[in-house]
């Protein structure tokens, strides 16, 4: 009788175990999911915010930086703007509309010299199936005016090179190519080229 008692006990404690760590893979594997995705796209503004710092100093200093691309997806240069595309369980923005991530209006075309930041970082999640979003975050550049009474006067951090895609260990190479002006009318655009190479 004891064997038995011994034996049931034995499933009884196997099952419970069973049980147990059962429910918390159910539970606790989207969680943790949850949290690594968190994680991932918190990261990425900070490399956004990061590579932003880095190209305005080599837009108004020279010389040339460089950022490593630390994150699970890829990193594009179309020639204007520069985008992050990252495929996540779970995101932390509004679905299908751009979410600002700096002081600017998504939608702003031009800022105010003194009062406006040049730059303007957004992202966007794209619901693509169940359970499954596409995070792109771009960075991009507006000219600032400034206004007087013989024009206006604009300046702009122009980013400039051809297209170019990495991946997960890329860098990305900022270097200062000086400046040029472009004339629109009675408005003059001083621009401040900055080479983007992905490698």
């Amino acid at each position: 009788m004891r064997g038995v008692v011994e034996a049931v006990s034995t499933l009884l404690i196997s099952g419970i175990l069973i049980g147990v760590v059962g429910t918390v893979y159910f539970w606790g594997l989207p969680l943790i999911q949850k949290n690594k995705d968190i994680s991932v796209l918190e990261s990425t503004e900070d490399f956004m915010s990061e590579m932003n710092d880095k190209i305005k100093l080599v837009a108004n200093a020279g010389g040339r930086e460089q950022i490593m691309f630390n994150q699970p997806g890829i990193v594009r240069f179309d020639g204007y703007s520069i985008r992050v595309v990252l495929d996540t369980e779970g995101t932390l923005y509004a679905a299908e509309a751009p979410v600002p991530l700096s002081r600017n209006n998504a939608a702003l075309s031009s800022g105010v010299w003194g009062i406006d930041q040049p730059e303007i970082i957004t992202v966007t999640a794209n619901h693509i199936a169940e359970s499954h979003y596409r995070n792109t975050f771009k960075l991009e550049y507006i000219p600032l005016v400034v206004n007087s009474q013989i024009g206006n006067k604009e300046f702009l951090i122009k980013l400039v090179g051809t297209d170019s895609i990495g991946g997960q260990g890329s860098n990305v190479i900022i270097s200062s190519e000086g400046t040029s002006d472009d004339v629109f009318g009675t408005t003059t655009r001083v621009n401040s080229n900055v080479k983007i190479v992905i490698d």
